[in-house]
Formats: C-alpha cells, structure tokens, sequence
C-alpha cells in the first residue's frame, strides 16, 4: 500500500546518504569542490520546541567550518531562511456583568482592536519587506484566548503571534509593542504586557543569510550540478537549527531529501 511505498522510499533514501551508487552519485559524498577534513554527524533533539539541542552543541564549544542542516529541501541548496519569533500579548482589564458592560474594561474588545491594527496595518507592511530568495515577512495570529463566560466582561485576554522576519531585519517585538501601546496606552485599569515567548527565546530563533558565493553555497550547488540536481540557491520559509549556528560563526546551508509540504501530516515521509 502508498504507506508501505513510502517507508520503502524512505529506507532508499537513507541508503542512498551512506552507500551511493556507482558514479555520478558517489560524488555527493566525496570531498566536493576541495573540501576536506573530518565529517562530523550530530543528531540534535528539540528543534520543534526550542531548539535546546543546537543550543546544548553550540554551549559545549563544538567547532567546524561549515554545518549542513539536513531539513527537506528536495535537494535544493538553500542558503536562507526565515527568523522566527512567537509573540505574547498579555491583556488584564476590570470585570463586570455582562448587562452594564460600561461598568468594566473588556480586555477582549481591546484584544480585538490590537488584532485588527496588526491586520490592517502591519500586514501592509510586512509585505513591502522582501527578500529575493525568501518572499516578505509575515505575520499570523496564531491564537486568541480570553474571558470566561459570556455574561462576565472579560477581565484577560491573551494574544500569541507568529512573526516571521528576514535577514536584515530587526527583532520584531518592538514592533508589535509599538501597536499594542498605540492601543492600550492611557486608558485606566487596562494593563499590557508584550514578551517574547520561550519556544523562541530560550535558544534565539534568527534568520539564516549564507551568501550564495560562499564556499560551502558553490561547493554544495556544484555538486548538485554534477548529480544533475537543481543548482541554484533556494530559500525556505520555516526555521531551522542552521540560524543558530550560523549565528555562532559556522558557514551553513540547509540540504536535504524530501518536500516540507509534506511535514507535520500524515503524509509525513523523506522521498
């Protein structure tokens, strides 16, 4: 069955990383374009919750030129990605009856206000900001919740936002303090609070921006070109290990079997 053919696919393609074929294949995992030196496989934990593991590698005084992060990229180089940074927006008003609503500070009706200004007025403006190989920033409301019961005028409401920025760019958190305080700022009883959240401050969740003139980028693009891959520089839109260790000094890309389109669903599968 398709599950069976895809486990089957997925077995080859690891096959293939440790024994190639004969010929053109091979030279996928010989020394490429005059790289040398010792190859160092490290199998990190947490990429999906806060990245502790690229962290712990990074803490330990792991050193290398160069680090290849094995994320599906259908075997496109890619030499940039996306930062990410997940947003708290943390609401406390006055509660009151829900019949004499002017009585309390709905924290929920401001809630609201603050995800229409991010709407209508971020937005716009996330868009102008581009980068050749990643597309614009972005920016989603990933979650609203608040109050308690209907007939109570809400007296919390949290607000958590997905921020996507691009290499270059500033930390987004001011940013949306900015909108948040343009909301909120002098109206009585009505307190905020804007944090980044630990999933991506724990371990800096920054963009990826290797230059494609690189020598890992022209060793790795070279070599696709031999093995009759795609070798143009890519992007990709989601995060990976790779930016926290570029950040530390080490030239990285992002190589591997697989379509991310297929990630985190039944689907799921490298080839």
């Amino acid at each position: 069955n398709e599950a069976k053919l895809r486990t089957r696919r997925r077995e080859a393609s690891l096959r293939s990383v440790g024994e190639p074929a004969k010929g053109e294949s091979q030279t996928a995992v010989r020394s490429p374009a005059g790289l040398h030196g010792d190859l160092i496989f490290a199998g990190t934990v947490d990429e999906e919750s806060g990245s502790l593991g690229a962290k712990a590698l990074v803490d330990a005084g792991i050193t290398a030129d160069y680090a290849v992060i094995g994320e599906p990229t259908s075997l496109r180089v890619a030499v940039a990605h996306k930062g990410s940074c997940f947003i708290k927006v943390s609401l406390a008003g006055r509660g009151a009856h829900g019949s004499c609503p002017e009585e309390g500070i709905n924290a929920a009706s401001y809630a609201a206000r603050i995800v229409a200004a991010v709407e209508d007025e971020l937005r716009p403006r996330l868009a102008k900001r581009t980068h050749p190989l990643l597309g614009s920033s972005t920016v989603s409301i990933g979650r609203i919740c608040g109050g308690t019961q209907p007939n109570i005028v809400a007296e919390m409401c949290e607000i958590e936002i997905d921020r996507r920025y691009l290499p270059g760019e500033a930390g987004p958190v001011p940013e949306i303090r900015e909108i948040v305080a343009a909301v909120c700022e002098g109206v009585e009883d009505l307190r905020y609070e804007v944090v980044e959240m630990p999933m991506t401050s724990k371990v800096p969740h920054v963009p990826l921006g290797t230059s494609p003139d690189s020598h890992l980028a022209r060793a790795a693009l070279e070599t696709c070109r031999q093995a009759g891959l795609p070798a143009e520089p890519a992007g990709v839109a989601y995060w990976s290990d790779g930016g926290h260790l570029a950040a530390s000094g080490i030239e990285t890309i992002v190589l591997g079997p697989g379509d991310i389109a297929n990630a985190h669903g039944p689907r799921d599968h490298v080839a």
